[in-house]
């Protein structure tokens, strides 16, 4: 009996500090990815993906990261992961991105034009 127990409490130990560092490792990426730490967002949202690698959330946030460093086909590869993983994911923040990215692309384009003139 008594070993049936330290058993049960050692895979206990184990798969919460499995999840807690999993959860660390998320929380961190999104605290650099809100600090526009984008390079340390990955970082660390990849050392969540090797203890958690069906997490949609941190995919996502790993494609906003790559999308906001210019780099458009790893964001690409991170979110279509998401919609592989979770075909109803909601991946709100890219149409934003993506309109964002086009009215900066306008913007710079009419700028150009007027000083040329």
């Amino acid at each position: 009996m008594k070993k049936i127990i330290t058993t049960v409490s050692l895979v206990v130990l184990f798969v919460s500090g499995y999840c807690q560092s999993a959860t660390d490792h998320f929380n961190k990426g999104l605290i650099k990815y809100k600090s526009k730490d984008y390079k340390g967002a990955i970082e660390d949202l990849d050392k969540e993906l090797k203890l958690k690698p069906g997490d949609v959330d941190a995919y996502n946030l790993k494609g906003l990261a790559y999308y906001s460093l210019n780099m458009f086909v790893q964001a690409i590869q991170n979110f279509n992961k998401t919609l592989e993983l979770d075909p109803g994911y909601c991946i709100c923040n890219v149409s934003d991105l993506i309109s964002s990215q086009i009215d900066r692309a306008l913007r710079k384009n009419a700028l150009s034009s007027a000083t040329s003139a």
